[in-house]
C-alpha cells in the first residue's frame, strides 16, 4: 500500500506540475497527509472530476481501491485536457 500511495503522489506531483517537497500555499496539507485516505481526500480537491465521481471516490470503502481510483481519475482528467 506504501508504494501505490508514494505512486499516487507522484502522479500528482506531475499532473498538477508541482513539487511536493516544497508545495505553493494551497497543496501544503497535501505534503502532511499522514495517511494514504488522507492523501486521497488531499489531492480529490484538485481533481477536475464531477460530483458522481467524487462521490464514488468517497464512498469505496478500501483504501487500496481508493488510490487506484484516483490514479485511474487523474489519467482519465489529463487525457481529456
Amino acid at each position: 500500500m506504501k508504494t501505490l500511495c508514494r505512486e499516487v503522489r507522484r502522479r500528482f506531483e506531475s499532473y498538477a506540475n508541482v513539487s511536493l517537497s516544497s508545495p505553493p500555499q494551497g497543496l501544503l496539507h497535501l505534503a502532511h497527509a499522514g495517511t494514504p485516505g488522507r492523501t486521497v481526500d488531499a489531492i480529490a480537491l484538485y481533481l477536475s472530476v464531477n460530483l458522481w465521481q467524487r462521490q464514488e471516490l468517497s464512498q469505496t470503502a478500501s483504501i487500496i481501491d481508493r488510490l487506484k481510483l484516483i490514479l485511474a481519475m487523474m489519467d482519465a482528467d489529463r487525457k481529456a485536457a
